[in-house]
């Protein structure tokens, strides 16, 4: 089976990108309302907590270098 369904690589950006456009998709379809600012806090409590603090911080840094 091919690997069209892969993830992306940590610190890329990518699953961040992806939890975002899910937590919006999710909120879109109970009806209520959800910025982008606000999927992604959630989507960054949910990375510390599955990560811890100091590893995410640090794949947030990657992520703003490019």
């Amino acid at each position: 089976m091919a690997q069209a369904f892969s993830k992306a690589s940590l610190g890329e950006g990518g699953r961040f990108a992806a939890c975002v456009r899910r937590t919006m998709a999710f909120y879109e379809k109970k009806g209520r309302s959800m910025t982008v600012d606000r999927a992604k806090a959630i989507c960054a409590a949910i990375g510390r907590r599955t990560y811890g603090a100091k590893r995410m911080a640090q794949m947030a840094a990657a992520g703003k270098r490019g």
